[in-house]
């Protein structure tokens, strides 16, 4: 079994908290390319994507304008903290399972 850092799981996490809003946009621009809503999409963008939430703020702001971009940048950001927390609660649960189970010492 391969011992991961708490740094290590941290990135993963990041990553995986970018990579997340980048597939749903990208998925959402393939599916629904002249922008009518596509209901399953955005069920899992709610739950894959909480802070995605924010982005009802730039209902009305043409889409990929500075308004736009700064939103989707913070929204996009709050979810790689989100998961980097997450991540990171994981991971001290799993080391302390770990430590309870082997019957090592705390240090």
């Amino acid at each position: 079994m391969m011992k991961r850092s708490f740094s290590r799981w941290l990135v993963v996490s990041a990553i995986v908290g970018l990579a997340i809003p980048i597939a749903i946009l990208l998925a959402q621009e393939v599916i629904s390319p002249n922008g009518s809503p596509y209901q399953p999409l955005y069920l899992i963008m709610l739950i894959a994507w909480p802070s995605s939430i924010g982005m009802m703020a730039t209902d009305g702001i043409p889409e990929w304008s500075s308004a736009f971009n700064m939103t989707l940048s913070i929204c996009v950001l709050v979810n790689i903290l989100l998961y980097s927390a997450v991540g990171s609660i994981i991971w001290w649960i799993k080391r302390g399972i770990t430590r309870i189970r082997t019957g090592l010492p705390r240090r």
